[in-house]
């Protein structure tokens, strides 16, 4: 038996011989890693962390072995090293998460839900700002009651209703190129008059689930007002609308029943903080109730200490995170299941 070279330059416990010649790991995958860096990836662990790297009192290393029974043709024997996590990749699972602060690092444990397109509606104002979906705050309240007056104060649902049409539109005409402010503002005031007919109390959900199935019937499309949905119903249902592309529209009730009520739900931002404890960090930015968004994306991240199921929203031509849970707690001790809900289209 040939006796193993056990130089190890870079004293992570991998042999030089095994780096450079490559380790079969049990998929059958072969693993390369540096002789020269005992950390090859930079992930905070040594390439024999990884590889889990043991041996025996000859120096040899004690590998795992995997024995497949061909039936009459006899059995395979072979043999593959032990692994932890990839020590060619920094992030082996590619959730986000350095394998160094990853308790799974073979394991995915971030997932996302989102529309196909990342910018939503790209909307370009007048100084060339980009926006994410429209902004009632764009229609002036000068002249009290107008069209653009109630639109100021009362338009979210419209606001939210034409987001969506307007999305579904440009996805059928595979249009993903800017809007002008202008254009934009024009196609609400559209939908307002000819649909939705905005009153100075709002638009309730049924009336906006109607609009859709209207505007929309060519596409197939049947939407309905969701009414007491549970924790896992809702969820589940906005993620079935993201993965065919079909943002969601939701609402964050008034206080019940006292709908003068000053409890509100949170709005952060959202700050990455590659390879930290929590993938992302969120900045609390604004407070609202009886307000519909729009639903773009959904981050469930099971390995965050705070803010493991994230909604991603357009709201006032801005992108916000909501948090799912404080959301449901909202509806729990604060709303209801009537007002707070959703549209749920097929």
């Amino acid at each position: 038996m040939n006796k193993i070279d056990t130089t190890d330059t870079d004293y992570d416990g991998l042999y030089d011989v095994y780096e450079t010649a490559g380790m079969k790991i049990a998929n059958g995958n072969v693993i390369y890693t540096d002789p020269l860096n005992k950390d090859s990836d930079g992930d905070g662990l040594t390439d024999g962390e990884e590889m889990v790297a043991r041996f025996d009192l000859n120096n040899s290393p004690i590998f795992k072995e995997i024995i497949i029974n061909l039936g009459i043709d006899g059995i395979i024997k072979n043999n593959y090293f032990d692994y932890k996590s990839d020590p060619s990749k920094e992030d082996t699972d590619t959730d986000g998460y350095l394998d160094a602060k990853d308790p799974r690092p073979c394991l995915c444990d971030v997932f996302y839900y989102n529309i196909e397109n990342k910018d939503f509606l790209p909307i370009v104002d007048e100084k060339q700002c980009l926006h994410y979906g429209g902004n009632q705050g764009w229609f002036s309240e000068e002249k009290w009651l107008s069209q653009e007056y109630v639109l100021n104060n009362a338009g979210c649902g419209t606001i939210a209703v034409s987001n969506l049409l307007l999305y579904c539109e440009r996805k059928k005409e595979n249009n993903n190129s800017e809007i002008e402010k202008e254009y934009y503002m024009d196609y609400v005031k559209e939908i307002d008059m000819l649909y939705t007919q905005t009153k100075r109390w709002g638009t309730l959900g049924n009336e906006l689930s109607k609009v859709i199935n209207v505007y929309l019937k060519d596409m197939n499309y049947q939407a309905s007002w969701e009414y007491f949905l549970n924790d896992g119903e809702m969820l589940y249902k906005i993620m079935e609308m993201l993965k065919k592309d079909i943002p969601v529209i939701f609402s964050v009730g008034p206080n019940t029943p006292n709908i003068f009520g000053k409890y509100k739900i949170n709005l952060y931002k959202q700050n990455k903080e590659y390879g930290s404890d929590d993938l992302y960090e969120y900045n609390h930015n604004y407070n609202t109730n009886s307000h519909y968004m729009t639903i773009t994306g959904v981050i469930v991240d099971n390995l965050a200490s705070k803010h493991n199921v994230m909604l991603c929203v357009s709201s006032w031509g801005e992108k916000y995170y909501v948090d799912y849970w404080e959301y449901r707690d909202y509806i729990l001790n604060h709303g209801d299941r009537v007002t707070s809900s959703m549209i749920y289209i097929r």
